[in-house]
């Protein structure tokens, strides 16, 4: 209970705003090509941006955030485009800021829908670079990926160079059921129980 009231406070302690700024916001993130007035061409829809904008905020503020609307509206573009928006953000700090560091993204998928996100990566953002961590290469139904084999999750992201923007630019697929399999530690404690049978004395009739 105590835990739900934390998260409910979190979550309310920051509205989203009502009318935010598109234009303030295709700036901000450098949406090149963006056309307010040419809705038909647009690859952003006008709440998508918005929505952008908010999650964001609170990423740069280092609070969490639930981003749950209706379905269709867009999320998983959105949440992606909030890695390719970090990532320019980050290459312009550099040039002021020669200690910038980039980091890769984990996406957590349920399998039903890791293939989608792989796609959605693909089709909107060539400026990222998806990697999988879920099954293998020959059992990989999307197109040709990068799969990254069992156990190796942890050597690879090592292995990256946080001054390259292009660590940045990566982005590994995976789900919650493969990180357990394979990342977690396990701990198996065994109970023995003895079941005591108690033989209740009989008095004579």
């Amino acid at each position: 209970m105590a835990q739900a009231m934390a998260l409910d406070r979190s979550m309310n302690s920051a509205h989203p705003p009502e009318k935010p700024d598109l234009e303030e916001l295709i700036e901000r993130f450098q949406f090149s090509g963006y056309k307010i007035d040419e809705a038909a061409s647009r690859e952003f829809k006008p709440h998508q941006i918005a929505h952008l904008g908010i999650l964001a905020d609170r990423f740069a503020a280092g609070q969490n955030v639930v981003f749950a609307n209706d379905m269709g509206l867009g999320k998983t573009k959105v949440f992606v485009a909030l890695v390719g928006a970090r990532n320019r953000l980050l290459r312009h700090a550099m040039t002021s800021d020669p200690d910038t560091r980039f980091r890769p993204t984990i996406i957590i998928n349920p399998p039903s829908t890791i293939l989608q996100t792989f796609h959605e990566i693909k089709q909107h953002f060539s400026m990222l670079a998806p990697r999988v961590y879920y099954g293998t290469e020959s059992s990989w139904s999307g197109p040709k990926a990068k799969v990254i084999r069992s156990g190796q999750l942890v050597s690879y992201t090592s292995s990256l160079d946080s001054s390259d923007p292009n660590t940045g630019r990566i982005v590994i697929l995976t789900t919650f059921g493969t990180l357990r399999a394979r990342e977690l530690n396990k701990n198996e404690t065994r109970f023995i129980i003895f079941n005591r049978l108690r033989k209740r004395a009989r008095t004579g009739v």
